[in-house]
């Protein structure tokens, strides 16, 4: 016969339910929310005063229509050290062939502006990925010395509909005086990479499962309205020479090439997710692309080359009205010049990405869970022995 369940239960049994969903809860993360390959995700708001804190590295969020809250995306950003360089990396994919357009920028809560950038696919010109980054890394006191910053992302096209996948990636550095510095070399190896023995290696899907090209020569293919990745590392006192050749493709596809005009493009991504160099060419010919950033110093640095790390080698294909095609090609990638520490402060070579859940609350979560259970159960015991 069952025992009828009786109100002096029901304490245990929740203290115990209790504890098994906060162990669930700390053991999962995000569940369905999570995409491995772009980092947790995280929720931005169209309201500042409620942004959510966004961590170091990799993570993701969607992005409604233009003149929308859902088209605003708001972060939050926690200063860890004085004055720290902070840059925020925004890439997305949008569909093939279309119009739209991101702005990405930093600010201080007070609203001071400290950066912004912005990327759009035009009709004269239409993008498969756009790429905008902000970064506060100026002299302007009120964006140094401020400990939090806002983020926002905006949709600004005017004929924008459905959602975008925003790719994130926040990135800080040490605050330093480049004049501390000393100068670095100049970047005198202009020869052109030879192509060697390739060998074939398909790519990543994003920069966290880029695979690494360093010194070798590569071949693959790339569907059309598709990106596949590769990276390379180089280290202060490095340059980065890439070449990525096209060549003829298939005089079964060529007809969909011509009549689609679908193009081959290199988007090459820094270290902190920002877009470095972009080019793109026409396939109806074999086509070459060479790219040679300049030798990794905090002195002299440049738009593309500001730090050591990861570089990400973005290859894709678009069109500007829908081919199923395939379109091969080949890849070298190559360090050159003499590494030099002195020419930079210490910063990782791979960017790392921060848990989604904080560790000490996710550790106090699974502690809570455990005695919660534990403590229920040893009440239902209880109860049964003196019901």
């Amino acid at each position: 016969m069952t025992r009828p369940l009786v109100p002096g239960w029901r304490r245990p049994l929740a203290a115990a339910v209790a504890g098994a969903l906060l162990l669930l809860g700390g053991c999962s993360g995000d569940g369905d929310d999570e995409k491995e390959v772009l980092g947790p995700r995280v929720k931005g708001t169209s309201s500042s005063s409620e942004a959510p804190v966004l961590q170091s590295g990799d993570s993701w969020d969607n992005l409604g229509a233009t003149n929308t809250d859902d088209g605003v995306r708001s972060y939050s950003i926690e200063r860890e050290a004085d004055k720290e360089s902070v840059q925020i990396a925004v890439n997305t994919l949008i569909a093939n062939g279309s119009e739209d357009g991101i702005t990405v920028e930093l600010k201080t809560p007070t609203g001071h502006s400290c950066g912004t950038d912005s990327d759009e696919s035009a009709s004269y010109s239409k993008a498969l990925l756009l790429s905008a980054a902000a970064v506060s890394d100026t002299d302007d006191e009120e964006c140094l010395n401020s400990k939090r910053l806002i983020a926002t992302v905006k949709r600004n096209s005017k004929n924008s509909s459905g959602w975008l996948d925003l790719r994130l990636r926040l990135f800080k550095a040490p605050h330093v005086d480049p004049e501390s510095f000393p100068d670095p070399p100049e970047s005198t190896d202009d020869e052109p990479l030879a192509f060697g023995a390739t060998v074939a290696k398909a790519g990543g899907t994003w920069m966290s499962d880029a695979v690494d090209v360093s010194g070798q020569t590569i071949n693959s293919e790339v569907a059309n309205g598709a990106i596949t990745t590769y990276k390379t590392a180089i280290k202060w006192g490095e340059g980065l020479k890439v070449h990525v050749n096209f060549p003829d493709v298939p005089p079964s596809i060529m007809p969909e090439v011509e009549k689609n005009k679908v193009r081959g493009f290199v988007v090459l991504l820094g270290p902190g997710g920002s877009q470095q160099e972009s080019e793109d060419v026409d396939l109806t010919s074999p086509s070459s692309i060479p790219i040679n950033l300049p030798i990794a110093s905090i002195k002299k640095r440049s738009d593309n080359a500001a730090y050591q790390g990861t570089y990400t080698i973005v290859i894709g294909v678009r069109s500007e009205t829908p081919a199923d095609v395939k379109i091969p090609f080949s890849l070298v990638s190559k360090p050159y010049g003499e590494a030099n520490g002195a020419l930079g402060p210490e910063t990782p070579l791979e960017v790392v990405t921060s848990t989604s859940t904080p560790q000490p609350l996710l550790w106090g979560l699974l502690a809570t869970g455990i005695l919660l259970t534990l403590a229920g159960a040893a009440q239902v015991v209880l109860h049964r022995r003196h019901g």
